[in-house]
């Protein structure tokens, strides 16, 4: 008995001993304090449990999934090592198994808040893939609990904030952010998400006040300028001059576009205006705006060229603090090349009807599967409606292929165009002189939506339940754009009543062109 003693007290100085020195940040021989523990005792679950932790912090996920998985053979009984079992599968991408995971950790022990945290993020994870709404709400459901066991967890909080503003609770997002920046004033994603919401709700002034938090949060595609000149703070400037500035892009070809409509208006305040853009943009924005210096975003600029500068996006701050600062009537600020367009119109009106441009998908990786819409159920739709005018549908999609355009047909049996001349995604002045070339764009939420509406195009915008800010909420029109209508889903991944809408528009109208 004493020996069983004193060989059960080594065992547990050596795991003691280990587990310092894997607390220290000392792996190897963390590593080999655990073997020492299993030469004493072989299948010791622990030492197994917490090799495992060390491969997972080493990013071995694969072996940190066996050892835990052979320390929980061993004894089943322990929540965490289900819940970080849960977190190895969720690093390897195996979100559902990881969720099953946390949930057996809950059930040995309810009020574990990690394993309720930990759950969260893996429903998280697996709203990307599919069912978002009820993967959102169960994201926040655990986030809730998380919250009840341990109401200091700011990550949690956090978290709930996300899965509120996902599930378009603004108010409620709002609330969580909120209680954040309350102990931590300084936390740039909750500023940031805070913004959204408060623009999808209309609080212009208050959200755009925020939206400087984009670049902290990491929430913007692109890389702010840095360079000894300091950008130009407007508050600070109110009545100084700007002089020669430079408005530099940021984020995506999108976001060029949306914010661009800001442009000839701050042209018209700041004559020497030197702006950058995706290269693809740069025909089509010298065309429409001659006045302005256009540069490649990927060129350096000599900053002996400019004064000031600013990014892009600053301009709606600048221009658009209330809902009184938007125009009655946006104008269109973009022109296609009106050869291209003829030339295009000609080749594919065939019998005359309208032509429909269309667009169904995104690559948002977080956002886009929410958006999009399978080409055959729309192509179906919208085929049928117009089939009495003899109108014809002309894909808008950038990344479209041959191959998925003759799969619909089969599926459908309407055809839809493609124009042999452009390649929406890599000639956007081409694309530009596409819509031109249309009748109606319909469209779900992308870059060609807000090339449309720049265009002064009529564009028919699908949009899931909870869109993104530009859109605000509960409208059916754009103050961004003249000849935009919203049209909404009722309930998350419904398209049902969302198509029947424009499809009832489409055989109201359009109209024809009488420009041949």
């Amino acid at each position: 008995m004493a020996s069983d003693r004193h060989h059960a007290g080594s065992i547990d100085a050596r795991l003691a001993h280990a587990t310092d020195l894997h607390q220290a940040g000392r792996f190897d021989e963390a590593v080999r304090g655990y073997e020492a523990v299993l030469e004493c005792q072989p299948g010791h679950p622990e030492a197994l449990h917490r090799m495992g932790l060390i491969a997972h912090q080493l990013g071995d996920f694969s072996a940190a999934v066996s050892l835990i998985e052979a320390a929980i053979s061993i004894d089943h009984t322990d929540a965490p090592r289900h819940s970080n079992l849960g977190l190895a599968l969720s690093a390897l991408g195996h979100d559902a198994r990881a969720v099953d995971c946390h949930d057996r950790a809950i059930v040995i022990d309810p009020s574990f808040a990690a394993a309720w945290y930990n759950r969260g993020l893996a429903w998280c994870a697996l709203s990307l893939a599919g069912n978002r709404r009820q993967a959102q709400l169960q994201a926040l459901l655990s986030f809730d609990r998380t919250l009840a066991l341990d109401p200091g967890h700011r990550r949690a909080r956090y978290q709930q904030g996300l899965a509120r503003l996902f599930l378009g609770q603004q108010d409620e997002a709002v609330e969580s952010f909120d209680r954040v920046l309350a102990s931590d004033p300084e936390h740039a994603g909750a500023s940031w998400n805070k913004s959204t919401c408060l623009l999808a709700r209309g609080d212009l002034e208050a959200g755009w006040s925020l939206y400087g938090a984009r670049w902290m949060a990491g929430a913007s595609a692109s890389v702010p300028l840095t360079e000894r000149r300091p950008p130009w703070r407007f508050e600070a400037s109110s009545s100084a001059s700007p002089g020669r500035q430079l408005i530099w892009a940021e984020q995506g070809v999108g976001d060029h576009i949306f914010f661009g409509t800001l442009l000839p208006e701050w042209q018209a305040r700041v004559p020497s205006l030197l702006v950058q853009c995706d290269r693809r943009l740069l025909p089509l924005f010298r065309r429409s705006q001659p006045d302005i210096a256009w540069r490649a975003s990927d060129t350096p600029i000599d900053p002996g060229e400019y004064d000031t500068h600013l990014p892009l996006a600053d301009l709606a701050r600048l221009l658009r603090p209330s809902w009184s600062d938007f125009p009655e009537r946006p104008r269109p600020w973009l022109m296609p090349d009106p050869q291209r367009v003829q030339s295009i119109r000609a080749a594919l009106r065939g019998s005359g009807g309208p032509l429909i441009g269309i667009a169904w998908r995104s690559t948002c990786p977080r956002t886009g599967q929410a958006r999009s819409i399978e080409l055959a159920r729309l192509a179906a739709t919208l085929g049928d409606a117009i089939a009495a005018s003899g109108g014809r549908l002309v894909s808008l999609q950038y990344g479209a292929s041959e191959a998925e355009l003759a799969a619909a047909r089969r599926v459908t049996g309407v055809e839809v165009l493609a124009c042999e001349s452009v390649d929406p995604y890599a000639d956007l002045d081409g694309l530009a002189a596409l819509i031109g070339a249309c009748d109606q764009i319909v469209s779900i939420d992308n870059s060609t939506v807000h090339l449309a509406g720049a265009l002064g195009a009529r564009v028919a915008v699908l949009l899931p339940q909870v869109a993104d800010w530009r859109w605000f909420t509960d409208r059916s029109d754009s103050p961004w754009y003249a000849q935009v209508t919203l049209h909404r889903q009722l309930v998350d991944g419904e398209w049902a009543p969302v198509l029947h809408a424009v499809a009832q528009a489409l055989v109201d109208g359009p109209n024809i062109r009488s420009d041949e």
